[in-house]
């Protein structure tokens, strides 16, 4: 997930000194409270002293961190690896290419933390969809993984080299 706004210094500080990661169960203890849950990616709806956590109950909720606050993990944010998987064209359907740019439809969510992330492989974009599997031999290219805003003509022109009539 793009972050287009920062936590505020003191804030970063004090993550970094707490080894808290985004997808970290954490433990944030401030005058109104203590609160436990998962470090969700901070965006910028969220001022830049809060800290966004996903509950056990599945909520989030927006905590705003002060100089007397206390942040703790409780654990390391899981690693999930991603497999490349091949799969075997079928004689009789036709071929497809996909090339992927990035943007919001290469991207999926971590249900886990609420996080989005930008799908990096070919798998990854065709097993967004595996049925189509059934009516196609998909072959995907990941050209760019950018946001759509960034996109530009410099862009555009790499794209259209890829083009081939038949």
């Amino acid at each position: 997930m793009r972050v287009s706004m920062s936590y505020s210094d003191r804030l970063q500080k004090m993550l970094k000194t707490s080894k808290v990661k985004e997808g970290s169960k954490v433990r944030v203890t401030t005058s109104k409270g203590e609160f436990e849950g998962t470090v969700m990616p901070h965006h910028e709806f969220s001022d830049s002293d809060v800290v966004v956590l996903k509950l056990k109950s599945g909520y989030n909720i927006g905590i705003t961190v002060d100089d007397r606050s206390k942040i703790s993990v409780i654990s390391e944010p899981p690693v999930h690896e991603r497999r490349e998987t091949k799969v075997q064209e079928k004689k009789g359907l036709p071929n497809i290419v996909l090339i992927g740019t990035g943007g919001t439809i290469a991207s999926y969510v971590d249900y886990r933390t609420g996080a989005v992330h930008p799908a990096m492989s070919a798998a990854d974009m065709v097993n967004a969809v595996p049925e189509i599997r059934e009516i196609a031999n998909i072959s995907a290219n990941v050209l760019f993984s950018i946001f759509s805003e960034n996109m530009d003509v410099g862009h555009w022109q790499e794209l259209a080299k890829l083009w081939k009539r038949p």
